[in-house]
């Protein structure tokens, strides 16, 4: 589990941190990890595979983006797919209007 410091380094280096949350072995077991929020960098690399290989596109997004994780996230594919979803929902897009002036 990180450190209220290690937190506060990686807020000041990405800004957004989250700490995400997997049941594992069991179901009853929970491992945690710490990961930033993608970039567009991140979700453009991820996208070149989203259709042609998904597994490979969630790899991409959650290599880019693990600070640190329980080793059962990673060494459990179960686990990696679980936080690939939830870092999907991360990065959605602004609404904007535009108004000719």
């Amino acid at each position: 589990m990180a450190t209220d410091a290690q937190i506060k380094i990686w807020k000041a280096k990405h800004k957004h941190i989250y700490e995400i949350e997997v049941l594992v072995g069991d179901e009853n077991e929970k491992a945690m990890g710490y990961f930033k929020k993608p970039d567009l960098k991140v979700i453009s690399a991820a996208a070149k595979f989203a259709d042609s290989d998904p597994i490979r596109s969630g790899m991409i997004m959650f290599n880019d983006c693990v600070l640190e994780a329980d080793e059962r996230i990673s060494e459990d594919d179960e686990a990696k797919l679980a936080v690939v979803e939830q870092l999907g929902k991360l990065f959605r897009r602004k609404v904007a209007t535009i108004k000719k002036i």
